[in-house]
């Protein structure tokens, strides 16, 4: 593919010679972060891409999402989760699809709450990558952080929508360019997740393209769907902690310095009321087709 140069949601008016919001964005990975990428908004939606083009397989290996495991805060995070799911209408006997499910934590998870017909697909993950998945029918299908890793997020839609039964749950979670500021992107570095996120929506570009598949809006949160009231265990801290670790999310998977706390005082506060606090750079969707008329 080559390099982002205009914009796949407004491809007659989004230039990137046009575009007057742009910043070099240092990698979210340790192995990676001394190279910096070019990210770009659109001037037409609001969305956000990044220019160069990468090999992405690369990036994923030793990718540290591959360390997740369910611990205490997944829990705590997978609970408020699986009720958002429960207010949508999925029960334990639908068929469930984790698309881009990493190692497949949230998996066990709803299969240690009873959900039997949950499965997982992930073409960078060898145990989750079995192409035969994508053949079967899903009453939901769930993309968490999954939409934004496409260089085509519209021939990855696709995909996801064939999946899905006609009256079928589609979940769509993403950072939101609207809410995130290239001019302060330390601050939203792990929204801007380089070189992973290749195109990061607007509100806009997002409710356009799925109303041009049919699909109809049944929640919206300007909130990741693990947002919790539950100290540690929500997004502002992890953005907050990932930064204080030097902006590179390994750190999220390795023992904390023990000055941490001391060294940024800071965290205690989003500990605790990180919640109240967030940056609302993240957004949860709730989908299903519309009905023949509608």
């Amino acid at each position: 593919m080559n390099s982002c140069d205009h914009c796949p949601f407004c491809p007659d008016s989004g230039d990137y010679q046009k575009a007057k919001d742009k910043a070099q964005i240092p990698a979210i990975v340790r192995a990676f972060q001394h190279q910096t990428f070019t990210v770009w908004r659109c001037e037409s939606c609001g969305s956000l891409h990044s220019k160069e083009d990468v090999n992405l397989p690369l990036y994923y290996e030793g990718y540290p999402f591959a360390q997740h495991k369910l611990d205490f805060w997944s829990r705590v995070a997978y609970r408020k989760r699986t009720r958002d799911l429960v207010k949508q209408g999925i029960q334990k006997h639908h068929k469930i699809l984790d698309y881009g499910c990493g190692a497949g934590v949230f998996v066990q998870y709803l299969r240690d709450q009873g959900y039997v017909h949950a499965v997982g697909y992930d073409p960078y993950v060898a145990a989750f990558a079995e192409a035969a998945r994508l053949k079967e029918q899903y009453d939901a299908v769930l993309a968490q952080d999954v939409i934004e890793h496409a260089d085509d997020p519209r021939v990855m839609l696709q995909e996801i929508l064939s999946c899905l039964k006609p009256d079928g749950l589609l979940y769509l979670g993403t950072p939101l360019a609207n809410r995130i500021r290239l001019k302060q992107h330390e601050r939203f570095a792990m929204s801007l997740h380089q070189p992973y996120h290749r195109h990061i929506f607007s509100l806009k570009a997002l409710l356009d393209l799925t109303r041009s598949y049919g699909l109809r809006a049944t929640g919206l949160s300007e909130r990741h769907c693990t947002d919790t009231l539950t100290p540690t265990v929500n997004t502002r801290f992890l953005h907050e902690f990932i930064r204080a670790g030097g902006n590179v999310v390994d750190v999220g998977f390795e023992p904390p310095p023990p000055d941490l706390f001391k060294r940024h005082p800071r965290l205690l506060l989003f500990a605790f009321f990180g919640y109240f606090f967030s940056q609302r750079s993240e957004l949860s969707g709730y989908f299903r087709r519309s009905l023949a008329g509608t």
